[in-house]
């Protein structure tokens, strides 16, 4: 693996270990409970977590076989990824779009949701593995509300989208 797409992986894989560690010692009924009548539970933030995964990693999955066609990053794609960042950052909060916010169920089963989370990350990794390093810039990941980013904006987006839920779940564990 290219050691910057590396050093990002790894930080995400940390990230992830995080988030696992938060809900660790809860039971079923504490990652199911409402705490905010228009809001998510637990196990529902953590799908949506694994969800978003899942869905990037399906679309660089299927990409990918046709990455020499490609546009590499510009300058255009690098500001609205940016700004993206500075979005995510901030304690506002956004709708989901609906390929990731629809699908979710009422009742989570939160082992389920970490083990499918591990299988995903390791055919994530595995899929970076076997990029050459000179497909690494390439517009390979359509994101819903800014365009096409390439894989380290992909890695990085992932983080952020992390980050930005990380005080959502934080609020939830308060409140249980």
């Amino acid at each position: 693996m290219n050691p910057g797409i590396k050093k990002r992986f790894n930080k995400l894989q940390d990230q992830k270990k995080v988030l696992a560690d938060k809900v660790q010692n809860l039971n079923h009924e504490q990652i199911n409970s409402k705490v905010n009548s228009d809001g998510w539970t637990l196990g529902q933030v953590y799908y949506h977590l694994f969800l978003v995964e899942d869905g990037t990693f399906k679309y660089l999955a299927n990409k990918v076989k046709e990455i020499p066609a490609l546009e590499s990053r510009d300058i255009k794609s690098t500001y609205r990824f940016w700004l993206l960042k500075f979005f995510l950052a901030m304690p506002w909060k956004y709708k989901a779009p609906r390929t990731v916010s629809e699908t979710i169920p009422d009742d989570i089963d939160i082992e389920e949701v970490l083990s499918n989370w591990t299988d995903i990350r390791d055919k994530f990794s595995l899929l970076l593995t076997a990029q050459e390093d000179r497909f690494l810039k390439k517009k390979v990941f359509k994101h819903p509300r800014i365009g096409y980013i390439d894989f380290y904006q992909t890695i990085e987006f992932i983080e952020a989208h992390h980050q930005h839920h990380l005080r959502q779940i934080n609020n939830l564990l308060s409140k249980i």
